[in-house]
C-alpha cells in the first residue's frame, strides 16, 4: 500500500451525539455504496462522499468540462417521445 489516508475521526464526529463505537462489520452493495455495522447499537451507516455538487458535473468527477459536455451530446433529446406539437405562447 503507497498511500494511506486516516479516516477514524470521520467516523466518529464530535457534532454527533451517537458515532460509530465498535466497528463489527462493513460490506458494499451493488451501487458500490460502502456500509458499517456498529455491534454496539446494531446500527448501519451508509458512508456517502462528502465532496461538493458541482452544477453540471454529469460524470461526478467534481470538473465541468469537455466529458460532461459529450455525456450531455450524446443524450440530446433522447428523453420520453411526444406526439404533442408545441404550441407557441399567444396562439
Amino acid at each position: 500500500m503507497t498511500e494511506f489516508t486516516e479516516r477514524t475521526d470521520d467516523l466518529d464526529p464530535p457534532e454527533r451525539e451517537i458515532g460509530i463505537g465498535l466497528i463489527s462489520s462493513f460490506g458494499e452493495d451493488a451501487g458500490g455504496e460502502l456500509y458499517i455495522l456498529d455491534l454496539g447499537d446494531g446500527e448501519v451507516f451508509r458512508l456517502v462522499r462528502a465532496e461538493p455538487v458541482v452544477e453540471g458535473d454529469l460524470n461526478g468527477d467534481c470538473q465541468v468540462d469537455f466529458a460532461d459536455l459529450k455525456i450531455l451530446a450524446d443524450n440530446w433529446m433522447a428523453g420520453k417521445e411526444t406526439t404533442q406539437t408545441p404550441q407557441r405562447p399567444g396562439r
